[in-house]
């Protein structure tokens, strides 16, 4: 599991291929703990979001319905 984080990590991340971010980025990730729970607030983050968009959406489309 903790290998997998890390090689996921860099292709996510950093765009950019300097050995420096890089090794300060294995520094980070190499707690799995750590990773783990910056994932849990990013996937909260995101809910919290697309949330409101969804239903933005949902209600311009029930317009759109009763209009035409």
């Amino acid at each position: 599991m903790k290998s997998v984080h890390i090689q996921l990590h860099p292709s996510l991340l950093f765009m950019d291929d300097s050995s420096q971010k890089k090794i300060f980025h294995y520094k980070i990730y190499d707690n799995f703990s750590l990773s783990y729970l910056l994932w849990t607030i990013l996937a909260i983050l995101t809910i919290i979001i697309t949330r409101p968009v969804h239903c933005i959406i949902y209600y311009f489309h029930k317009n759109i319905n009763q209009l035409g």
